[in-house]
C-alpha cells in the first residue's frame, strides 16, 4: 500500500493494518477447485465454526449492553452518561451487523452446498472463498458457460 493513499483510507475507516499485511503472492484457485471448496466439507465446517463464533460474539455484545444499561440507572456524572451512551450506540451497531451475519450464514451454507459446476460464482460464493483465505484469491479457468458473453 502506498503511503500517499493513507489519508483517504483513514477517512474511509479502512483497516490499514490488514491492508499493509496483504502481500503477493496471492492465492490462485481454478474454478473447479473453488467449486470443490464450496460444495465440500471444508466450506461446511468453516461456516459452522463461523456461526458458532458469531453467536458467541452476539452473546458477549448482549451481555455488555445489559451491563451498561444497568450502569446507566446509577448516579453518574454527565461525562460518564455520555461515554456509556456512545459505547451503547457502537455496541448496538456491531450487534446489528452480527445479527445480519448470523442470519446470512445458513443461507450462504445452503447456496454453497447446492452450487453446481458451470454456474457463475455469486456474491455469497465469493464471500465464502475470500473469508476462508487470509489474502486475495484469484479464480481462474472459468468454464465458458459460466461467464456472460
Amino acid at each position: 500500500m502506498g503511503s500517499h493513499n493513507r489519508p483517504q483510507l483513514e477517512t474511509l475507516g479502512a483497516d490499514i493494518a490488514s491492508l499493509e499485511k496483504t502481500r503477493a503472492p496471492f492465492y490462485r484457485l481454478t474454478y473447479t477447485e473453488a467449486v470443490e471448496i464450496l460444495t465440500g466439507e471444508k466450506a461446511k465446517k468453516f461456516l459452522s465454526e463461523q456461526l458458532t463464533e458469531l453467536q458467541k460474539q452476539k452473546q458477549q455484545a448482549e451481555d455488555k449492553i445489559a451491563e451498561l444499561e444497568e450502569k446507566q440507572k446509577g448516579q453518574l456524572k454527565q461525562w460518564q452518561q455520555d461515554k456509556i451512551a456512545a459505547e451503547l450506540i457502537e455496541l448496538r451497531s456491531s450487534l446489528a451487523e452480527t445479527d445480519a451475519r448470523i442470519e446470512n450464514n445458513p443461507k450462504h451454507a445452503q447456496l454453497a452446498a447446492e452450487f453446481r459446476w458451470g454456474k457463475d460464482l455469486g456474491g455469497s460464493d465469493e464471500t465464502i472463498i475470500s473469508q476462508m483465505h487470509d489474502k486475495p484469491v484469484f479464480v481462474t479457468h472459468y468454464p465458458k458457460q459460466a461467464k456472460a458473453q
